[in-house]
């Protein structure tokens, strides 16, 4: 089998190098994906934003002296003066570009919308005339009423659907992208180091072997990513390269 030809018989590496370059494509494809497991299952069990429960952040509004701020008619009443209100995992900000990028999720109100920002980065930007009751006095949160304190809430609710459609698409985009881009690096390396040994070697057998040789690599990606040591990518990469310096030595003596 490749897979174990790959582990424990470097010498026989080489023998792939006719292969159609697109069968490795999907050899190196599905350990990205196999690496992805570990990425997807911690994704999806980390802990849910504490929109409705961060009172730290209403305790931030309570203790500002002057804060006479509403929406009513689908527009904030001043568009000027600027605050800025931060909790533990959320924020509220107004009339500023200035948003602290450590925040889970932060919503930015200006004249007419108000942006969703999480770490920094717009989500999304949401019209009030789009909510079903934009109102709210907030001024009435700093005095602890409860009925605008729960049209906050709302405006948090939705906010935090847009931050979940968001860091599904993009997180999943991400990790997939770099686990891909960290693997072709060590492909990269590979070929490159290939050349010191036998220049003369095509470019295609010399990415045929430097993928099949990255298989500790790509293995012990995934093996560090599901215990949580991630240093022992580093020490497949350590054994990928001594691999293929082999499998491309064998090839040399095979040519001679």
């Amino acid at each position: 089998m490749k897979f174990f030809v790959c582990l424990f018989t470097p010498k026989m590496i080489g023998q792939y190098f006719r292969e159609h370059i697109i069968q490795p494509i999907i050899y190196l494809l599905f350990f990205v994906l196999l690496a992805f497991i570990p990425e997807y299952y911690r994704l999806n069990n980390r802990s849910d934003i504490s929109y409705s429960n961060d009172i730290a952040l209403y305790q931030s509004i309570r203790n500002e002296d002057s804060f006479n701020l509403k929406i009513e008619n689908n527009l904030l009443s001043d568009t000027t003066t600027i605050y800025e209100f931060y909790g533990e995992q959320l924020g509220a900000v107004f009339n500023t570009s200035k948003v602290d990028s450590k925040y889970d999720l932060v919503l930015l109100f200006s004249s007419d919308y108000f942006n969703v920002i999480s770490y920094g980065s717009t989500v999304a930007t949401i019209k009030y005339s789009d909510l079903e009751d934009s109102s709210i006095e907030f001024e009435k949160i700093k005095n602890h009423d409860f009925v605008e304190t729960r049209k906050l809430n709302e405006y948090f609710n939705v906010a935090y659907d847009k931050y979940v459609d968001y860091s599904i698409v993009q997180t999943y985009t991400y990790s997939i992208a770099d686990i891909l881009m960290m693997f072709l690096l060590v492909v990269a390396f590979l070929v490159i180091s290939s050349s010191f040994v036998n220049r003369v070697i095509p470019f295609k057998i010399k990415a045929n072997i430097s993928i099949y040789s990255s298989t500790w690599a790509f293995l012990l990606y995934f093996i560090g990513a599901t215990v949580g040591v991630f240093e022992l990518f580093y020490v497949g990469a350590i054994l990928s390269f001594i691999f293929n310096t082999i499998a491309v030595k064998q090839i040399v003596k095979v040519e001679k």
